[in-house]
């Protein structure tokens, strides 16, 4: 996936397979043009990329985004990009010429049992391949200028679990799906703009000043309250401020007095 964006500085905003070559050709200087496809993470990262960058985009054209918000696109994408490229180059380790053992189609117990073995290995090296669920959807936009992690440890990368996705609602994490009791996804009743996600009983007074100070600014803002059991042990926070991108910008329990969260999740001046 090739694209890229002209914003308003003429810069050239790059997403997808191409990001990804521009992000690796550091790492892979005199050795490769282009990064190893093992793990089909291009077009995950072309998707996600269009989605981290349209949104903002569209923000600022339409006036509710502020200066920074365009130049939050690379400190959240390039790290993402560069974790992506660790695993992509892990998983080239082990081609199937590698696998090749003399004699194993012979149609003999022997062959049998290198084709056993090249099964052993297969799953023992491969597994990082294909089930990446925890790289996919583990990013956490730790590093981004316009997302509030104030309290909050930076995410240790060595930790993450390639195979397993923890979810998880620390600001710049993607927000935890949950089905809610009317069968509808919790994801469905988010909205073109910002969403606060209401996981607490009695919050009338902060949905109030946070719907007033959204609508002073311009700010699209759908308040979401679902069931609280729905939601409650995924949302701990009573109070959680959603990006279009599905991304998690501000958690807290008392809504910031002056719509501070919501500048500070848009680049806007305070």
């Amino acid at each position: 996936m090739y694209q890229s964006v002209s914003t308003k500085n003429s810069r050239l905003l790059p997403s997808g397979s191409w990001a990804l070559m521009l992000h690796a050709m550091p790492w892979f200087a005199g050795k490769m043009l282009l990064p190893p496809p093992f793990g089909g993470f291009g077009m995950n990262m072309g998707v996600g990329d269009a989605v981290d960058l349209g949104w903002k985009l569209a923000a600022v054209l339409q006036g509710w985004g502020g200066a920074k918000l365009l130049d939050s696109y690379e400190r959240e994408r390039r790290p993402v990009h560069k974790h992506v490229m660790n695993e992509a180059t892990a998983n080239h380790s082990l081609l199937s010429n590698a696998l090749l053992e003399e004699g194993m189609e012979d149609d003999t117990p022997e062959g049998e049992a290198r084709r056993r073995h090249a099964g052993q290995r297969i799953r023992a090296g491969k597994l990082s391949e294909f089930y990446t669920l925890g790289t996919i959807l583990g990013d956490c936009y730790a590093d981004s200028p316009v997302i509030d992690r104030a309290g909050h440890a930076r995410p240790d990368d060595a930790q993450r679990d390639f195979l397993n996705y923890v979810p998880c609602s620390e600001p710049g994490y993607r927000a935890p799906h949950a089905w809610l009791h009317d069968g509808s996804s919790l994801y469905d009743h988010f909205g073109p703009g910002l969403t606060l996600l209401v996981s607490a009983a009695r919050r009338e007074q902060a949905v109030a000043a946070a719907s007033a100070d959204a609508a002073r600014r311009g700010i699209p803002l759908v308040v979401v309250r679902p069931h609280i059991g729905a939601t409650q042990s995924l949302y701990p926070n009573a109070l959680t401020l959603i990006r279009p991108d599905q991304h998690i910008a501000w958690a807290g329990e008392k809504w910031p007095a002056g719509g501070g969260a919501l500048a500070f999740a848009l680049g806007l001046e305070a």
